[in-house]
């Protein structure tokens, strides 16, 4: 299945999205942020399904970026970023989704499978530009409906943590970003 997660506004606080496959609007995203809160709380709609992400400071064990998930009023799991050491005094964090006493992580997001509007390749590494801070993502996933629905997820983990700034507006921007990615 390849679906794409095209954003459609940003305002102050608040984002949405429109989940496309084969160019039917099948489902949407909605963000939602705060002026006291730097992570957002989700709302996902896909395939007569209903999944609020919410926000929570620390999970039950104190990690990191914790959201729990409902989906259609029952508990669906938990979302946050796992800890692993990966030298002296040096770790990297996995966004990390547990559901129905499964654990999913998220590989790390580069170039490879993962396409991204705007990326050009370079004799130096790759260059992106993105404009009016607007994300577009195309994820490939199975058929199956929870394996999509999980993907979903992760994605808009990713973006609620790391490209979500609640309380900026971006009206014209271009901002462009320069990678190398290993074994490219």
């Amino acid at each position: 299945m390849k679906i794409r997660i095209k954003q459609k506004s940003k305002e102050l606080f608040v984002a949405e999205f429109e989940i496309i496959e084969n160019e039917n609007v099948i489902g949407n995203v909605f963000v939602k942020g705060a002026l006291n809160s730097v992570i957002p709380n989700l709302s996902i709609n896909f395939k007569d399904k209903n999944i609020i992400m919410e926000h929570h400071f620390r999970g039950l064990s104190g990690q990191p970026r914790f959201y729990k998930i409902m989906c259609d009023n029952s508990e669906y799991g938990s979302i946050y970023e796992k800890k692993y050491k990966t030298g002296f005094l040096s770790y990297k964090y996995v966004p990390t989704l547990e559901s129905n006493g499964k654990e999913y992580q998220m590989d790390s997001i580069g170039v490879g499978k993962y396409e991204l509007d705007g990326l050009v390749k370079t004799d130096n590494g790759y260059d992106l530009t993105i404009y009016n801070e607007i994300y577009n993502y195309n994820i490939e996933c199975d058929d199956d409906l929870e394996e999509a629905l999980r993907t979903i997820i992760l994605t808009m983990y990713r973006y609620s943590t790391i490209y979500f700034k609640s309380g900026e507006k971006t009206t014209k921007s271009v901002r462009k970003v320069h990678f190398k990615a290993k074994g490219y």
